[in-house]
Formats: C-alpha cells, structure tokens, sequence
C-alpha cells in the first residue's frame, strides 16, 4: 500500500514535467545582417535533429518563431539568397528560448586590372594611344571628327569634301575603322560609303580616344584597325553641383 502511495505520487509530482515535454517549447529570435543590423525579411529557419524538422520563414522586422519542438539538441539552420548560411547548434528545452542569429553578406570578388584612375574588369580594359581633351581638343577642334584628329600620329583623313571625312588608322578605312559615342557604335553610314558623314559633332566631345592594338576586337572582328572613342558630357558622369559649359 504504502508502495503504491509513493508511486502515486511521483506520477503526480513528474505529470506537469512530462505534459511539457511532450507539449514541447518554443525557440524565437531575430534575423538581422551582420554588417549593417538591419532585419533580414523571408529567411528561411529551421530546427533539425534525426528525428524532428521544423521551418518557418521570418517576417519584414527579421523575427521568427518556431512552437512545438520537443527538448533536445538541434541545429539552428538559417538560410537567405545573398548571405552564408548560418548553422547553430542549440539545446532546448520546455518554455521559450531566445536565439537571435546574424547573417553575413555574401561577397563575390574578381579580379580587376586598372589602366585608368577608375578600375575597369579585364574584358573592358584598354588604353587609348592618343587622348584628346581639355586645352588640345580645343586647339585641334575642326567641323567634322576627322578633320580634329588629322594631326594625331598614324592618322590620316579620307575626303571627298568637308563633310564626308573620316580617319584613317595605319592605312585603314571603312568597317575596318570603328568610331563609337560614349563606348557605343554610331548608326550612320560613313563606314560603308565615302559620300556619308560621321554622325557625331566635335564640338560636342569631352574627350576623343583613340584605341590601337588587340585591345579595338572587343568591339567586334572588323574593327582590326583602330577604334575611335568620342567621349561626351550627355549623360553626368559625377553629380553636377554648379554651372559648367564651354565656348568655342
């Protein structure tokens, strides 16, 4: 009797105990960058073990909250595009339990090589041989682009009046000679025909760049004999804070 007492009581006195646990607790927390400590919205979080998964996704303030997971040990998984994963490993018990975790950005490098003051990617790397710009653009300004860079060395002018002329690069001419506005082709016919122009205005450029070398084929297979750049001010290239100009 006194046997049986005894068992009754420890049933007793272990039944809130063993309704927790099998109640489970709740794990929460907050998901923010590392970096900055700004919340990271749609994360994916999970609790795993060999026998127990869960996942829930946080909310646009970064939090989460995971009901129902029986004592043990874990691992806290954490998951977002554009971060390194994070794994914690994490012991729970009944009740609720505060994990805030931290993700780290992920930063992809490659490698750069610079000719310019401004860093450029290896397949955007070149540099001009001749660079016109400032006070000598000014002095060689003519009306056509031709015309301007005439007196650059190993360059010549194809004319057949003062309109249609365009360079000559190391005797070359035509599609073999390509003139680009800011890094972009021109539409116009001049490289097809001696009686069309080169549709662009001198007066306009910034800077004219003129390109020799392997460098002129990443603009294409014909361009084997140079690549003229005319660089304009049309679209900022840094934030205009007074006003600018110039006069010819």
């Amino acid at each position: 009797m006194r046997i049986r007492l005894i068992l009754l009581v420890l049933v007793w006195a272990l039944s809130p105990w063993y309704a927790a646990a099998q109640q489970g607790g709740t794990v929460s927390g907050t998901v923010t960058d590392a970096l900055t400590g700004a919340p990271v919205p749609n994360a994916a979080v999970s609790v795993a073990s060999p026998t127990f998964t869960r996942q829930v996704m946080t909310d646009a303030s970064g939090k989460y909250s995971i009901a129902g997971v029986p004592a043990g040990a874990y691992d806290l998984l954490v998951r977002q595009n554009q971060y390194l994963p994070s794994r914690t490993h994490v012991t729970l018990t009944a009740g609720e339990q505060t994990n805030d975790v931290q993700l780290a950005p992920e930063l992809h490098f490659s490698e750069v090589t610079s000719v310019s003051p401004q860093g450029r990617s290896q397949f955007e790397s070149f540099q001009a041989t001749n660079v016109l710009g400032g006070q000598e653009l000014t002095k060689e300004l003519q009306g056509t682009l031709g015309a301007t860079i005439e007196n650059e060395p190993g360059i010549a002018l194809r004319s057949f009046g003062p309109g249609p002329a365009r360079p000559v690069i190391r005797g070359l001419d035509g599609d073999r000679v390509l003139i680009v506005e800011d890094g972009l082709r021109m539409g116009d016919l001049s490289s097809q025909s001696g009686d069309h122009g080169v549709n662009v205005n001198p007066a306009s450029a910034a800077t004219i760049e003129v390109v020799r070398g392997p460098a002129t084929l990443l603009f294409g297979a014909n361009a084997i004999g140079g690549l003229v750049n005319v660089i304009t001010n049309d679209i900022p290239r840094s934030p205009i804070t007074k006003p600018t100009g110039k006069t010819t």
